[in-house]
């Protein structure tokens, strides 16, 4: 792991960074939102639909974004984005993601990946997410609260 990875939560205050990130194609969310929405809309809805939001950092630096997103079957989902090229593959992504169940021990967490995204399927795996079968084009993992 890349140095000390930590979670802020994300306030309209964050909004030029998520737009930075938004506009030059760094971050989606493509349960959510479509590709080519207006940064503006976007941030309205990442900060305004889900549960929580947070930047990621690592040595200070915002390299990221993750969120809780509330899906109809009462799980959240925890889409990670790693907006910096650069700090990507440095498990970044399942220290966020380890933080996320700390932070949330109560919550049902689900994440859906393409079964071709073999680092996020391991990730997921090893901070406790259990596979649960596939869903569509993506692979269910779950990870239930206490």
């Amino acid at each position: 792991m890349t140095s000390s990875v930590s979670l802020i939560p994300c306030t309209p205050h964050h909004r030029p960074i998520l737009d930075e990130w938004f506009d030059r194609g760094d971050i989606r969310i493509e349960q959510e939102i479509p590709i080519g929405m207006p940064s503006e809309e976007f941030v309205d809805i990442l900060l305004g639909k889900s549960e929580a939001v947070y930047l990621i950092y690592c040595d200070a630096y915002p390299v990221g974004v993750v969120a809780l997103v509330k899906q109809e079957d009462g799980y959240f989902q925890v889409p990670i984005q790693i907006a910096a090229t650069y700090y990507r593959g440095n498990g970044i992504g399942k220290e966020a993601l380890r933080i996320v169940t700390e932070l949330h021990p109560d919550k049902n967490l689900v994440q859906k990946i393409r079964p071709c995204n073999a680092r996020m399927l391991a990730l997921s795996r090893r901070v406790g997410f259990v596979d649960k079968g596939v869903e569509g084009e993506y692979v269910r993992l779950e990870r239930v609260g206490v």
